[in-house]
């Protein structure tokens, strides 16, 4: 006699599946919270000090509008580097 799965099953094995890389996932982003927060001043910082967008980002893989955001939410403006090329 032939065995039918279930669709109960059958999403139980999907969620199975992809269970170990969710739960990874899960532990990789609060670890890049944890750095974003010991990141962020440093990175106003040196958009205060003339480093432009574009060299953070290639720095820290942020990107230009991340920095933005934290520059702003600090209340500062950055300096001449800070400036986007052609402003």
């Amino acid at each position: 006699m032939q065995q039918h799965t279930t669709p109960a099953q059958i999403r139980a094995a999907a969620e199975e599946q992809i269970r170990p890389l969710g739960e990874k996932r899960k532990r990789l982003m609060a670890e890049l919270e944890e750095l974003d927060r010991e990141l962020r001043p440093l990175v106003v910082h040196a958009i205060r000090n003339e480093v432009t967008y574009r060299r953070v980002q290639e720095i820290t893989g942020l990107s230009p509008n991340t920095s933005r955001t934290w520059l702003n939410r600090e209340g500062g403006r950055g300096g001449r580097g800070a400036v986007r090329k052609g402003k």
